[in-house]
Order: C-alpha cells, then sequence, then structure tokens
C-alpha cells in the first residue's frame, strides 16, 4: 500500500525531525555533514521549502522549515534520499540509514516557534558536545551568532524578529546570542510534542499567545470535545505543572471543591484535570504516577471537566493556574519585561 502524503500548507512552518536506523550514525565526519547540508541546498534551491533553523547530530537532525508549495513531503523524501546514497556510497554499504518516515509538528505561533528555534540549538550543548550553541559548526545558530552565511539558510524571518525584539536598524550576532542564548523552558515539551504528540486537534493555537479569556475559553473547549478516553496533544508539560501547583497549595493548602453533597480537597483533582488536558498523559500514565487504578483516574477526570463546565469558580481559578503554567512553558515575553497573565 502507497504511504499516504502528509497534508501541509504552503507558507506554514514545521519541526521536522528523523534519525539514523537502530540509532546508527548519519553524520560520522565533516565530509558527511558537507554532504548532508548540499542536499539540503537542492531542496531548498528546487522551491519546496525554506529552511530558518537547522542542527545535525551524529545520530539526527532537526529542522525548522515554512513549507512553499504545501508540499513539504516531497523535499524531506528528496533530502533524505540524497543524503541516504551519498552516505551509502562512500562507504560501499546498502540498505535504508534512516528509521524511517520523517516527524514533523506544525508549529503554530510566536512563542512555539521561538522555543523551537531554542530546542535546535541548544540540542548539541544537551547532548554535551559543546558548551554554547554558535561553537557546534553544523547548525544554523553557528551562523548567526558568528555573523556568517550559508546557501541553505533563510536568515531574514529570524533577523527581522531580532530588530524588532531590540528595536534596531540592524541585526547583530550579539543580538541573537541575547535572544536564544538560553535554552527552551519547555524542551521536554517540544519533544514530547514532536515524538508522542498524542491524537486529536493540536490547539496550541488557541492558547498561544496567553490570556485568561484564552485559557478558559480552551479548558470549557477541552471539557465539552473530551471523550475520556484519548489524550490531547499537549500543552503543557507535568513538570512545569507540578511546579506552580505546588506553590499554590503552599498558598492555599485548604482550598476544597464541592461534589454534590460532598467537599472534596481541590489540588489533587485539579492536577490529575490537568495532567490529562493539558499535558496529555494516558489514564495509565496518570495512574501510575498517582498510584491508584485506572477506572479512579477516569472518573476523577470526567469530575474535573463537569466542574469546569458547570462551576465557574473552580474554572476561573483552574484557567489562572494554567495560565502561570504557559507562561512559565513557553517563556511568553522573553526579554519583553512583561507577561500576559497577572
Amino acid at each position: 500500500m502507497a504511504q499516504r502524503h502528509r497534508s501541509d500548507s504552503a507558507g506554514e512552518r514545521y519541526h521536522v525531525m528523523n534519525r539514523g536506523i537502530a540509532k546508527r550514525t548519519i553524520a560520522e565526519n565533516a565530509r558527511d555533514a558537507e554532504c548532508f547540508f548540499a542536499q539540503l541546498t537542492e531542496v531548498v534551491e528546487a522551491g519546496l521549502v525554506a529552511i530558518e533553523a537547522a542542527v545535525l547530530m551524529t545520530t539526527h537532525f532537526h529542522l525548522l522549515l515554512r513549507s512553499l508549495t504545501g508540499e513539504f513531503w516531497r523535499a524531506m523524501r528528496q533530502f533524505q534520499n540524497g543524503h541516504s546514497r551519498t552516505f551509502n556510497r562512500a562507504r560501499r554499504r546498502d540498505g535504508p540509514l534512516f528509521r524511517g518516515r520523517f516527524r514533523s509538528r506544525h508549529v503554530d505561533g510566536e512563542a512555539y516557534w521561538l522555543n523551537v528555534i531554542r530546542y535546535l540549538d541548544h540540542n548539541p550543548v544537551a547532548a554535551g558536545m559543546v558548551s554554547r550553541p554558535e561553537d557546534h559548526p553544523y547548525g544554523s545558530a553557528h551562523h548567526f551568532a558568528n555573523g556568517t552565511s550559508a546557501s541553505w539558510l533563510d536568515r531574514e524571518p529570524i533577523e527581522q524578529f531580532v530588530k524588532g525584539w531590540t528595536g534596531a536598524s540592524a541585526f547583530t550576532p550579539g543580538d541573537y546570542r541575547a535572544m536564544f542564548g538560553v535554552g527552551p523552558p519547555a524542551a521536554d515539551l517540544i519533544e514530547r510534542r514532536l515524538l508522542h504528540g498524542g491524537t486529536g486537534d493540536d490547539a496550541l493555537g488557541r492558547l498561544l499567545p496567553v490570556t485568561p479569556s484564552r485559557t478558559l475559553d480552551w479548558m470549557h473547549w477541552k471539557a465539552e470535545l473530551a471523550d475520556g478516553t484519548s489524550p490531547g496533544c499537549p500543552v503543557s508539560s507535568p513538570r512545569t505543572v507540578d511546579a506552580v501547583l505546588t506553590l499554590a497549595a503552599e498558598a492555599d493548602p485548604k482550598r476544597r471543591v464541592r461534589l454534590r453533597r460532598n467537599e472534596v480537597p481541590a489540588w489533587p483533582l485539579i492536577r490529575i484535570g490537568l495532567l490529562r488536558s493539558a499535558c496529555g498523559l494516558k489514564l495509565s500514565e496518570i495512574a501510575a504516577d498517582v498510584g491508584v487504578g485506572i477506572s479512579t483516574i477516569h472518573q476523577r477526570v470526567r469530575t474535573h471537566e463537569e466542574l469546569v463546565r458547570k462551576d465557574p469558580d473552580y474554572a476561573v481559578h483552574v484557567a489562572a493556574l494554567l495560565c502561570q503554567i504557559l507562561e512559565l512553558d513557553w517563556n511568553i515575553g522573553v526579554g519583553r519585561g512583561r507577561t500576559r497573565c497577572g
């Protein structure tokens, strides 16, 4: 059966990643890296995609690309096949180089775009290969932070953004380092969205930029949409959820919520509800974390959804917490001294 082409839209951005089959290397030396970027240049010159950021590691790669014709799958097929042929020919090797089709995630909104760039830039740092993104020679950070060019790299979108952020008339490498020199707080979330995105609609665009009204509307939408069985695509990370809820619970340890005729502690229910709706965890994952059965978690998730729909005080309180969580996860207003969820 022929593979179904991935749908995409001209002008939209995508975070694309693939790795070597069985975790083998896809770039063993400088010549391999040169061939990798030469293949990337070919698909750029063919007018299929524009590359706004990229990083090549020894076993995998990440690209932040903009689809120009609505056929970025064609560019990826040409690019991966070309690199595989060149790599294999140099080693008299047969067989696939990549583990299969690439993974991709639509990049919707400015905050997500910024953090994907940071994530790509800091991949070599996280891997312990270099201490600064610009020291890794096989990535876009090297060019932006050192003021060099590459035939495959579309510099304009990032340069225009940095100039707008600084208010400067010209782009400088120092301004880029100031903007992107710190890795994204949402690095684990970016990985989860790319590799384990869950099912259903990716509604991050409903939340970014973050405002209290957006989070409340999103929570109502999720509560109405939820079928109690399928996790959605994550928009926040469990680590950040726990950090925010821990502080909130310390400030208000006796908060309770009314369930029919009884009152119960609010914080465990809020946590389960956010792990499910915002983090996209499976019922089994939450059950293992909490230490109760899946059926109990299912019931508590449905209770949370019911409260969001029917209890305005509960919904507004949880929406305010989610707003704080998203501010931390997506680094909203970084460097600009502003937040939206005060």
